[in-house]
């Protein structure tokens, strides 16, 4: 589960340019309509639906998340889930993304995101991940711990 912090993403030996989220949306408006998913589109081109809200409190940027998730290429292939032992660390250490959807609901929150390429591992990939793939998570947000 390591790969899915955004500190893994970046490689600055590699020059590469990365698709813009607007040159991804008609595949991912394709994909959700095709898959049942009544996003919502952040500023940042990440798509996403609150299943459930969760409680108080939401995470800010520099608090510590614990998230259980299974994570899926559009073509439905699983490349990774947290199983048993979800991923913790503070929400800024993961992919864009993350931080970006993962403020949208509280401890023991639910939602869906189909995340640009940009917002994940870019032009640059991250095995198994390839360059420039657009992708999909369920996530539960199951802890929040509040950074003063």
């Amino acid at each position: 589960m390591a790969f899915l912090y955004g500190c893994a993403k970046t490689n600055k030996s590699i020059t590469c340019t990365n698709a813009t989220p607007a040159s991804e949306e008609p595949e991912i408006i394709r994909y959700c309509n095709a898959n049942g998913i009544n996003a919502v589109k952040d500023t940042s081109g990440l798509y996403y639906q609150v299943l459930n809200p969760g409680t108080p409190p939401m995470p800010d940027i520099n608090d510590t998340v614990s998230v259980t998730f299974t994570g899926k290429f559009l073509d439905g292939t699983v490349f990774s889930q947290s199983g048993d032992s979800p991923p913790r660390g503070s929400l800024s250490a993961f992919i864009d993304g993350w931080v970006i959807g993962l403020q949208y609901i509280g401890k023991g929150g639910q939602m869906k995101m189909v995340i640009p390429s940009a917002l994940a591992y870019g032009c640059q990939g991250y095995y198994p991940i390839p360059a420039n793939e657009i992708l999909y998570f369920d996530i539960t947000l199951a802890e929040v711990v509040k950074v003063p």
